[in-house]
């Protein structure tokens, strides 16, 4: 796997929980999500166009998104990404994000304009720790302002 691919794959795996999260996210937070995908999915769009033009190659390959660094990080991923399409449960949603947030951290440090893509990823990612820890229900309790 490669940075590319990666960027790939979270696109997908957030777009895919935002529009089928049932079960894994609060109920509150579904219909929030989808309406901010829109605008969130420009900025993996410019994530991905930044990383392809290849005017960054020397920042990613000195901040480990490159080579035997990327690679280990790109592992963790790609395991969890396995485990968790083969279960389908919260808390390994959970532990596949913390894996993206150790790529996503230093590649938004690098490019401008990738925040929203990786705020996005942790308002799921505390979604995903809410249904997990079994707050979601008390959450979802609490009326809207």
């Amino acid at each position: 796997m490669e940075l590319e691919d990666f960027l790939a794959e979270l696109h997908r795996l957030l777009e895919e929980v935002a529009y089928q999260g049932e079960g894994l996210l609060p109920a509150y937070l579904l219909p929030l999500l989808r309406e901010a995908w829109p605008e969130v999915e420009v900025s993996f769009t410019e994530l991905e166009r930044a990383v392809a033009s290849g005017e960054h190659e020397q920042e990613l390959s000195s901040r480990g998104l490159r080579g035997a660094q990327f690679r280990l990080k790109a592992e963790g991923f790609r395991r969890h990404l396995l485990l968790f399409r083969r279960h389908r449960e919260p808390r390994w949603l959970k532990k596949l994000l913390k894996w993206a947030d150790v790529i996503l951290g230093s590649l938004v440090a690098i490019i401008p304009g990738g925040d929203a893509a990786k705020e996005f990823k942790e308002a799921v990612e505390a979604g995903a720790e809410d249904m997990d820890d079994g707050s979601a229900g008390e959450t979802d309790a609490v009326p809207a302002e």
